[in-house]
C-alpha cells in the first residue's frame, strides 16, 4: 500500500519577509505571485534561520514490481486525483506480478505518452550524435515526418499497454497486418 504526500523544501529565509511573533513562535511572511505566505521560521544544524516549504504538487511512494521503494512525482496538486495515479501504479505492479502485463512493454507505454515531436527530436539528437551524414539524417527525418502526416500522428497520443487498438488478426486481416507494419517501423524512432 503507497502513500501520497507534498515535499518539504527548507529553505533560507526570503529576504523581503517580515518576521512576525506569534505565541511565541516565529514567523515570516511575504508575498509570492501576490498570494501572501505565512511559514514558520525553524534553526537548521548550522545554527542559520530556514523556513519549511511545501511542494504544491504530490508524491507518491509505493513499491514497484522489483520490490524497490519509488517515489514519482504525480503531477497533480489535488489529492483525489493523486490517490487515484497512485492507484493506477499499484494496479500496473499487481499486474505485472500476476504476468498480464510486461515491464518492458510498460515502460515503452509510458516513454510513447505525449506528443510525438519529443521522441522525433530526441532521434534527431541520436542521429547528430551517432555522426551520421548530414543527407541520411535528412532523409530519415523527412521519411519520419511524411509517415507521421500520413497516419495523422501530430496530435498527442497514448497507448494502453492492457488492450489492443484492432484486436485480433483474424477480425481484421489486412488492418492488424497494417497496425502491426506501422508499429514495427516507427519502434526505432519511438524509443
Amino acid at each position: 500500500m503507497g502513500t501520497i504526500f507534498r515535499r518539504v523544501e527548507r529553505r533560507p529565509t526570503p529576504q523581503v519577509a517580515t518576521v512576525i511573533e506569534k505565541d511565541g513562535q516565529r514567523f515570516a511572511r511575504w508575498r509570492t505571485r501576490g498570494k501572501l505566505r505565512t511559514v514558520l521560521i525553524e534553526g537548521d544544524a548550522d545554527g542559520s534561520e530556514v523556513v519549511a516549504v511545501q511542494s504544491a504538487i504530490y508524491v507518491a511512494k509505493y513499491r514497484d514490481h522489483t520490490g524497490r521503494v519509488v517515489a514519482r512525482s504525480t503531477g497533480c496538486r489535488n489529492e483525489t486525483t493523486a490517490r487515484h495515479k497512485l492507484a493506477q501504479w499499484e494496479a500496473e505492479t499487481e499486474q505485472i506480478h500476476a504476468g498480464v502485463l510486461d515491464p518492458a512493454a510498460l515502460e515503452i507505454a509510458r516513454a510513447s505518452t505525449g506528443t510525438i515531436e519529443v521522441h522525433l527530436d530526441a532521434y534527431g539528437q541520436s542521429l547528430i550524435a551517432n555522426a551520421v551524414t548530414p543527407p541520411y539524417r535528412a532523409n530519415a527525418m523527412r521519411a519520419v515526418r511524411r509517415l507521421i502526416d500520413e497516419l495523422d500522428l501530430a496530435k498527442s497520443v497514448t497507448f494502453d499497454v492492457t488492450k489492443s487498438n484492432l484486436g485480433s488478426p483474424a477480425r481484421f486481416g489486412k488492418a492488424w497486418v497494417l497496425e502491426r507494419a506501422t508499429t514495427t517501423a516507427m519502434r526505432p524512432y519511438c524509443s
